[in-house]
């Protein structure tokens, strides 16, 4: 994932941004968002930058929580399914030895 997360951080780079695109907001904006917001909700997402790196990619992380439309679809709506399994990958990663030592902790 992490090296996934460098290929995108490099995109960024290459397209100026803001977006993935570069100044077109777009389905890959959202769908990245997506991902980013479910690996920061079980805790992995804060692993990765600390390894160096990333800078592209946490900038545009919060471009994409700055937007209204962010706050609208994700903030102010929540799902006792997203909670729950994302607590349930937060004590997996704590209980787990071998994904901890895989996240760098």
């Amino acid at each position: 994932m992490r090296a996934h997360l460098g290929q995108i951080d490099d995109a960024l780079g290459q397209t100026g941004g803001p977006w993935i695109l570069g100044a077109q907001f777009s389905l890959a904006d959202i769908t990245l968002g997506c991902v980013l917001l479910r690996l920061e909700e079980t805790g992995f997402l804060g692993s990765f930058p600390a390894k160096g790196g990333l800078g592209r990619l946490a900038a545009y992380y919060q471009r994409l929580q700055a937007r209204p439309s962010w706050k609208a679809a994700i903030v102010d709506v929540t799902h006792p399914i997203i909670t729950q399994g994302a607590e349930d990958l937060r004590v997996a990663r704590a209980q787990d030895r071998e994904i901890a030592l895989m996240l760098g902790d």
